[in-house]
């Protein structure tokens, strides 16, 4: 076939079409859910960050996951009834069919995540915002059979806090992706399983992880450190970042592996607001191309019904996520982010508001046997929703709400050894400080250089 720019791609699979003015052939894919099966492109076509097809590759350790997330009638039942929305639009059937008609409009791709996040505020921000004590923050937070943690935990620092809500938190989501990453060590595994049991501040693992028995006196990494645990020190890399996992994706990290936990912290750094906005004048001073896109989805308010409004919602997340990178995302990764999406609230409060955000890590046509892939990404999305009086129903005067979205949207891709050069270069601008995996990797291309060469005018990190 002959390459397209600019248009919509009808076929999935030995497609060719132009990323960055380049023609290239498209991978097979054959997709095996009929979740994936499409014919043509349902949102807008990718605008952002060039990712070239280019013989040059980025190491990265990933492990295909087990059971992906997916949305089903029952979960967004079950979180809708939390927020109170009990009605004909939240039927079984109904629900059905408004996650076909999303379905529906996702693709495969070989643009594919390998972790949906968020960045959290901490609990005691949570705690001060919601006007509770740490203390009922944690109890509100932890599952039930937890609870015996809340007393150790509120006054541990928040990484700590961040740790234990990865562990014996209520998302589901969030246990799903930690089982997933910790199912190939038992020291982890161990520590998930006996936080879930009556009473886990008993056990002498949770003790020491956690912060019993004096284990404060030293920070989380090196608690974490002494167990020899990959994955428990990559779940603590995230707490310590702020970043809770949300929904298991195609791949999971290998927390065995070199460089995926600093690659994972380099990409949460650079894809921050604040410094976010900082990197393109970097760029510019090199007379290089931005590799990085932002986009507002914002509407005005608007009367919608209940159904309406969650298909439109997740529609906008899906178009968000799309728009700010040069390649289609896959599909059923988007579907693993909005399922992270309906959150409970007090009952006590008339309006749903949440005020969130997410994080989607990606790589590029990754190539497990040789733990390569063309790229890596990552795309942050900010948003607000508010549904006014969202339990009025019909027969208390109208089945509609006023339902206002502000959704903002910034991504940026990081393709072969150019890529990841300005990778540790951005991450420089922001932290101060070259990061040590930038020169292990600078030393792996020197010993592959069939998957490219580390750019020679990058002498600031690593330094010459």
């Amino acid at each position: 076939m002959n390459g397209i720019q600019g248009k919509v791609r009808t076929t999935l699979a030995g497609d060719s079409f132009r990323v960055a003015s380049e023609t290239f052939q498209e991978p097979p894919y054959a997709p095996t859910d009929s979740r994936a099966r499409i014919t043509e492109r349902p949102y807008p076509e990718p605008r952002g960050g060039i990712m070239p097809r280019v013989p040059s590759k980025v190491r990265i350790e990933l492990l295909k996951s087990v059971k992906p997330t997916v949305i089903t009638p029952e979960s967004m039942k079950g979180n809708m009834a939390d927020v109170g929305l009990r009605c004909p639009d939240t039927s079984t059937a109904s629900l059905q069919g408004a996650i076909d008609e999303v379905r529906s409009q996702l693709m495969p791709s070989h643009l594919q995540a390998f972790m949906v996040a968020e960045r959290t505020e901490g609990v005691k921000k949570q705690a001060t915002a919601a006007q509770i004590s740490p203390g009922e923050a944690l109890s509100r937070l932890l599952s039930d059979d937890a609870q015996g943690l809340v007393e150790t935990l509120q006054d541990a620092d928040h990484s700590t806090q961040n740790l234990a809500l990865m562990l014996a938190g209520r998302h589901p989501g969030t246990r799903e992706f930690v089982q997933e990453l910790v199912r190939n060590d038992d020291t982890a595994a161990e520590l998930l399983d006996v936080v879930g049991r009556p009473a886990p501040n008993a056990h002498p693992l949770v003790e020491r992880v956690l912060g019993g028995a004096g284990g404060q006196r030293l920070g989380l990494a090196a608690r974490v450190a002494g167990l020899g645990s990959p994955a428990l020190s990559f779940l603590a890399g995230l707490a310590e970042q702020d970043v809770r996992p949300l929904a298991t994706t195609t791949w999971t990290p290998d927390s065995t592996g070199v460089v995926t936990g600093p690659y994972t912290a380099m990409l949460g750094n650079v894809i921050y607001k604040d410094h976010f906005a900082q990197l393109p004048a970097r760029y510019q001073a090199r007379t290089q191309q931005f590799p990085g896109y932002s986009t507002d989805l914002s509407q005005g308010p608007e009367f919608m019904k209940t159904r309406e409004a969650v298909i439109d919602f997740f529609k906008k997340t899906c178009t968000a996520a799309t728009t700010t990178v040069a390649t289609q995302i896959n599909g059923n990764d988007l579907e693993g982010l909005v399922s992270t999406y309906i959150e409970p609230m007090q009952k006590s409060v008339d309006d749903y508001t949440i005020n969130k955000n997410r994080l989607i890590y990606l790589a590029q046509n990754y190539n497990p046997a040789n733990q390569t892939a063309d790229g890596v990404g990552i795309i942050a999305i900010d948003y607000a929703l508010s549904v006014e009086n969202y339990k009025r129903k019909e027969k208390h005067g109208g089945d509609t709400h006023q339902v206002k979205l502000t959704m903002m949207a910034r991504g940026i891709q990081y393709p072969g050894a150019i890529g990841f050069s300005n990778l540790c270069l951005d991450n420089k601008l922001i932290t101060g400080k070259c990061d040590p995996i930038c020169d292990i990797t600078k030393s792996w291309y020197a010993e592959n250089p069939q998957y490219g060469l580390w750019p020679a005018d990058n002498t600031e990190c690593p330094p010459n």
